[in-house]
């Protein structure tokens, strides 16, 4: 599970760099190498992880006694569970990464669904910075905190953690399967460290591969061996399914599956069969949204050229060229349905690009039509259009409802064709 494996550089080493920063802190100076190994020991000795480390805060009063080489005795307080506090807290020495308990649960959460609850009940500690007393329950206690509140968490901790991945790559090494995989001196020379990736890569996805088709067989062979009591049709059923089995193995991660199910296609091999009736169904559904896209597309193209009634009498101040392709005047005449909607700027009539809305309840429960489009029907009862505007920037629509009379004054900051931020002023009064 590559993908699952994550990393995290905050160790042993850090800890004893920070153990001895608070030593330091304390009255107690270590500046040579021999001294670093001195600050070792103590934190081997005496540091521990605690379950309520802000309690321990407060209760500074407990110490501890450490005899240093030369017979001298020093005293040591919160700096014992606050230096290792950092394999939880990497922050705490300006590291910007999570702590132990998030990279755990973060690497099982990215395994498959269905690996994760055995993952979070086989955690096995391994190596010296969880020699820490108190380790295990602490990361038991974050583990739950974070973990999914049905899921069973069960933490090994083996005596020889210490030393168990240099005993885990001893027993790798001397078996002669490992062999194969092998980087002789001659090769990395040549190649260097892409040799190793290639034939770990390679080797071990093989003996994963073999290692699964030789579970599937076993599975078939065990069914056929209860099932079959000698009947020749049900023996031949059984192997071609085996057989069939050996060609149709899905690979377990989401990841390779993709990859599987992407080959299969390139090499026009489909594992899975669509139902000829699916298939019809799919195919109709595209054709229909592909013909409404064609046909809305030649709707909005003729709309363009729409010219939009503005049956008020009013003076329109036009400073601009009317000529203009990009600022013709049909683009800037108010859209508007009566007691729905009225419009600041739009592309066509059919075409907004902003406004305002607000509803008359009456009206509006009379009508079935509860999903009114918004383009400019020519016998609106109201009377509307522009007193003034420069084509850009600044707007003055005057509107004339039923029972209503608006004054819209808007102000437009310029961004695109048909973008920006806009202010809008309207002034209501009844009629």
């Amino acid at each position: 599970m590559p993908h699952s494996i994550l990393r995290n550089d905050v160790a042993g080493r850090d800890v004893t760099r920070y153990l001895k920063l608070l030593l330091r802190k304390e009255g107690y100076t270590f500046k040579t190498t021999a001294e670093f190994e001195i600050v070792k020991s103590i934190k081997e000795r005496v540091c521990f992880l605690s379950p309520t480390a802000q309690k321990d805060e407060t209760n500074q009063g407990d110490k501890s006694q450490f005899t240093l080489p030369d017979g001298t005795s020093i005293e040591l307080g919160t700096s014992r569970y606050r230096a290792p506090e950092v394999l939880f807290n990497p922050e705490l020495i300006g590291e910007e990464c999570e702590g132990i308990h998030e990279i755990l649960s973060g690497s099982i959460q990215r395994s498959d669904m269905d690996l994760r609850r055995t993952l979070y009940q086989n955690i096995v500690l391994s190596g010296g910075s969880t020699l820490f007393r108190g380790f295990g329950d602490r990361l038991l206690g974050e583990l739950k905190r974070i973990a999914p509140k049905e899921v069973k968490i069960k933490i090994s901790a083996p005596r020889e953690r210490l030393y168990s991945t240099w005993i885990g790559g001893s027993i790798l090494a001397s078996l002669d399967t490992f062999k194969k995989i092998w980087v002789t001196k001659r090769e990395y020379d040549t190649e260097g460290a892409k040799k190793t990736k290639e034939k770990t890569t390679t080797t071990m996805s093989a003996k994963i591969t073999q290692r699964r088709r030789q579970l599937d067989n076993k599975r078939s062979t065990s069914i056929n061996n209860e099932n079959t009591n000698g009947n020749p049709n049900i023996v031949a059923a059984a192997a071609a399914a085996r057989r069939r089995n050996q060609h149709r193995h899905y690979p377990s991660s989401n990841r390779s599956r993709f990859e599987y199910l992407f080959k299969n296609i390139m090499k026009k091999k489909f594992p899975i069969t669509i139902p000829s009736y699916l298939m019809t169904i799919i195919v109709g559904i595209l054709t229909a949204f592909f013909l409404y896209r064609v046909i809305n597309t030649i709707i909005d193209y003729r709309n363009q050229y729409e010219y939009t009634n503005i049956p008020i009498k009013l003076p329109k101040l036009i400073n601009i060229n009317d000529t203009t392709p990009k600022f013709s005047p049909q683009r800037f005449w108010g859209t508007y349905r009566s007691n729905l909607y009225f419009g600041i700027k739009h592309r066509s009539s059919r075409s907004l690009s902003g406004g305002l809305m607000w509803f008359d309840y009456n009206k509006l429960q009379q009508s079935n039509d509860r999903f009114l489009r918004h383009w400019c029907d020519q016998n609106d009862r109201l009377k509307y259009g522009w007193t003034h505007h420069d084509g850009e920037t600044f707007g003055i629509e005057q509107i004339y409802d039923d029972h209503l009379h608006l004054n819209i004054q808007w102000l437009k900051q310029i961004s695109g064709e048909h973008g920006g931020d806009w202010t809008t002023r309207i002034n209501v009064t009844p009629q």
